[in-house]
């Protein structure tokens, strides 16, 4: 015999993780420094809306009555805008929440309990993000940054703006693009993602989060890149939501393409949540 071919020492992660020079990011989860367990709290989820770890929610006291959600450290709902963020949900310690072959993420739904952090509390989370936030390497931690509540993850800083319902909407089916006009101006500018809601019936493709591509005349028309080959939809009824200014944070490290984060898909399909193991997550200071 030769010899023996195996390296003892060897460093290695199991097979379909993780890569050997990975932080191993999840979504939802906290780095473990010695004021983490001390943060960790637990609330009742409230609404109609099921959480998972890395949502940005708000706390609200709970019921002196305990006739409703009982009265566990507060009740959580999702945020929609930055100034109502008070607090992120996390796995950690969240016995209880519920998952399948078929959706492999813990959630949970309202009376459920979930652990969450409270900003201010220098917690140390992971949460996903854009990819485009790999423009932030080599910066300051105090690099400015916005929140997509429609996707829940970290997005590159978008200026605040105020809610706004249009005065004319078109959409491009060859190209995807929705055009809306607006007067006065609401505010976003090219490459900032702006959530959209309130559209019906087939229209409802035009609910969600979407990017800026372009402005024309002094910003009172947005062109936003949607979905190309939709046919001959008339988009009507849909506002600009509130949204943009800075989240709560500090960025510490980005991981792109190589990190777990949650995927879901519409209640029309089975309103399932699963893992991404190419995701894009940021460690942040909240």
């Amino acid at each position: 015999m030769s010899g023996v071919l195996i390296n003892p020492i060897q460093t290695t992660n199991a097979a379909g993780t993780f890569f050997i020079n990975s932080d191993g990011l999840i979504q939802g989860t906290m780095q473990q420094q010695p004021n983490s367990r001390y943060n960790l709290r637990q609330g009742t989820i409230g609404g109609t809306t099921p959480l998972y770890g890395g949502y940005a929610v708000q706390v609200a006291i709970a019921s002196a009555t305990n006739t409703t959600y009982g009265n566990a450290n507060g009740v959580l709902t999702p945020s929609t805008s930055i100034a109502t963020v008070n607090a992120l949900t996390l796995f950690d310690q969240s016995v209880g929440l519920i998952s399948s072959p078929q959706s492999t993420v813990p959630v949970g739904a309202a009376g459920q309990s979930i652990s969450y952090v409270i900003a201010g509390g220098q917690s140390e989370v992971v949460v996903a993000c854009s990819p485009a936030l790999v423009s932030l390497d080599t910066g300051l931690i105090t690099q400015q940054v916005s929140w997509d509540f429609t996707n829940q993850q970290l997005i590159p800083y978008v200026a605040a703006y105020a809610a706004a319902t249009p005065t004319a909407y078109s959409y491009t089916s060859s190209t995807g693009i929705l055009q809306l006009t607006f007067s006065p101006a609401p505010g976003p500018i090219a490459n900032d993602v702006v959530t959209l809601t309130g559209f019906t019936g087939a229209n409802t493709v035009f609910n969600g989060a979407f990017t800026v591509v372009s402005t024309a005349s002094a910003g009172t028309i947005l062109n936003l890149q949607a979905t190309a080959g939709l046919g001959s939809l008339t988009p009507t009824g849909g506002t600009l939501v509130a949204g943009g200014g800075a989240f709560p944070c500090q960025v510490l490290s980005i991981e792109t393409g190589n990190a777990f984060t949650v995927t879901t898909t519409a209640a029309a399909t089975g309103n399932y949540y699963n893992w991404n193991q190419s995701g894009t997550a940021a460690v942040i200071l909240f």
